[in-house]
């Protein structure tokens, strides 16, 4: 049951923003210019990696409209995005695409003294900003948990 009482009719997250058009305003302006505004990733890769991280925040709603997006910027390739979804390091994307994905479904701790404690790949093979311990330094507030 909802701790607000959120419009009818509206799916996902479209409900939550027509009950604070305050709050959605610099929310849609930030998806507009991670997703839409000119950037050297195509479209259609930053779409499959939202599709990707919505995936692993379990949001079918937001992966079902991510993927949609992905593949229709994508020559309607909805296989490549059911691929990715299930194992992205195996599917037929270029190596950046891989590594930018892996960063964005990374679980990242925040620690008591500030730093980012990167889990998965990154963690276990010291692959962030060159240090082995896969840490690196943040002014955040501590005991957060992110998924990135």
């Amino acid at each position: 049951m909802p701790h607000i009482n959120l419009p009818e009719g509206l799916q996902g997250i479209r409900s939550a923003m027509a009950f604070r058009p305050e709050t959605a305003k610099p929310l849609n302006e930030l998806a507009e210019a991670l997703l839409h505004a000119p950037n050297s990733l195509p479209q259609g890769d930053r779409e499959l990696i939202a599709t990707y991280v919505s995936y692993l925040n379990d949001c079918y709603f937001c992966q079902t409209v991510h993927g949609s997006i992905a593949a229709a910027c994508l020559n309607d390739d909805h296989d490549l995005v059911k691929r990715v979804k299930a194992d992205f390091r195996a599917a037929e994307i270029s190596d950046k695409l891989k590594g930018i994905t892996l960063l964005a479904g990374c679980e990242v701790d925040i620690l008591a003294d500030g730093r980012l404690d990167f889990e998965a790949e990154v963690g276990r093979t010291g692959r962030h900003g060159g240090r082995r311990d896969g840490q690196a330094a943040a002014g955040l507030d501590s005991g957060t948990r992110r998924r990135r």
